[in-house]
């Protein structure tokens, strides 16, 4: 069941690094980040990135299977799921009290939704056709 996990946490960083990545060059080299709306706004940008990389690289290196539109939208409904929860618990940090920190925000949301984001694509989306 876990056996293709340690490449999904492979893609997934490099899925995280696109992730942050676009996200500072959002709000830090373009300045959008000037209100806590903007960082939501900044943040879904930056997801839709990392999700499209991680859906190409997981087909084809952690699953070894082809890419197509079917494969693609299931994955993006499991990943809309994950992502509810990804962003939900960012905006929960941005939006409570004290000081926001965006890029731990990021951390802590990503971090969450990796768990399930495996065990849906694993057994809806990269099963292989027998």
């Amino acid at each position: 069941m876990f056996r293709q996990l340690p490449k999904f946490l492979l893609v997934g960083a490099l899925a995280f690094a696109v992730d942050v990545a676009v996200m500072a060059v959002l709000i830090y080299l373009l300045a959008l980040g000037e209100t806590r709306e903007m960082l939501i706004f900044c943040r879904v940008i930056a997801w839709c990135a990392a999700i499209a990389v991680a859906y190409l690289v997981n087909a084809r290196f952690t699953f070894a299977v082809v890419p197509g539109s079917a494969r693609f939208a299931a994955y993006l409904l499991i990943q809309g799921f994950g992502g509810l929860i990804n962003l939900g618990s960012y905006t929960l940090l941005i939006l409570g009290p004290g000081e926001s920190w965006p890029l731990l925000s990021l951390m802590i949301g990503s971090a969450v939704a990796t768990l399930c984001n495996y065990l849906l694509v694993r057994k809806y989306v990269f099963q292989r056709q027998s």
